[in-house]
């Protein structure tokens, strides 16, 4: 058991260091070479693949094995990283948004492998010390992708500091394939569309789908000015505060609360029904 949590560990530090480039690193790094705080806001449109990857994620489950995927993803993430650093970022062109898409479309494609490789590595009664420490080693990658990163990058300059970065991917590519297999055998693609089309036609799944994307779409939108996840950043030796979108935040964790409440009823009554 205690392998089976390093390894839990290593895989979600993983998942969690490129969401933490995305929310709190690259946000810096524009904003120091003069990118416009309206441009940064509009570039969290990076964060889209994390709620599309639903779209591929059977092309994942259906091809190849799951070390083979995350593997490649964080190979995917390096090589963006060291491409990242070598392009100009202002203004941003359209070669850096496609490096910088390509590098959340990995993160999201290796999200999708490592939540499956993980749930098919645990037993029943195992799951429940796994997610603390699944949280856990992605708390501690956001912080580390985040501000560890730009801390170094005020010392050593964000070309090492990317390159650090890149090689640490490489190294848990590297680490991946010492993963334990699990033994997973894709279905027949006949066999999973029945699977898919039985779940699809439960009374309420079309709606528990469509209400789940839309509140991910809601979480990821763009912000006009700046985005309401980007913390407080030094540029120049001042601090540049957040600007909040919304002037009653109770009022918004009351209104995500009752959606959490509606969706968790509305899912435990799909799943009690009889099929």
């Amino acid at each position: 058991m205690r392998r089976k949590l390093l390894w839990v560990a290593l895989l979600y530090f993983a998942e969690g260091m490129p969401f933490g480039l995305v929310l709190d690193n690259f946000p810096v790094y524009f904003r120091v070479h003069g990118v416009s705080l309206a441009a940064i806001g509009f570039l969290s449109l990076l964060r889209a693949p994390w709620w599309a990857k639903v779209f591929w994620s059977p092309l994942v489950d259906q091809v190849g094995e799951r070390r083979q995927w995350i593997a490649a993803a964080l190979a995917a993430m390096a090589g963006a990283l060291l491409l990242v650093q070598a392009l100009p970022p202002a203004p941003v062109g359209t070669a850096l948004i496609a490096t910088l898409f390509a590098f959340t479309i990995a993160a999201a494609t290796q999200d999708v492998a490592i939540d499956a490789y993980t749930i098919e590595l645990l037993v029943p009664g195992e799951e429940g010390i796994a997610n603390g420490v699944r949280v856990s080693a992605y708390r501690a990658a956001l912080i580390v992708g985040g501000g560890v990163l730009v801390a170094l990058a005020a010392r050593a300059g964000w070309r090492p500091t990317y390159s650090v970065a890149a090689l640490g991917f490489l190294a848990l590519a590297v680490t991946v394939f010492a993963l334990p297999p699990t033994g997973h055998q894709p279905q027949p693609p006949g066999e999973w569309a029945r699977s898919l089309g039985a779940w699809l036609a439960r009374p309420g799944a079309l709606a528990v789908f469509l209400f789940v994307l839309g509140y991910r779409l809601k979480l990821e939108r763009p912000a006009l000015v700046a985005d309401q996840h980007l913390d407080p950043f030094l540029h120049r030796g001042e601090v540049v505060p957040k600007i909040p979108h919304q002037p009653y935040p109770f009022l918004e964790g009351t209104e995500r609360l009752f959606q959490g409440q509606i969706a968790g009823l509305e899912v435990m009554r799909i799943v009690n029904e009889p099929t």
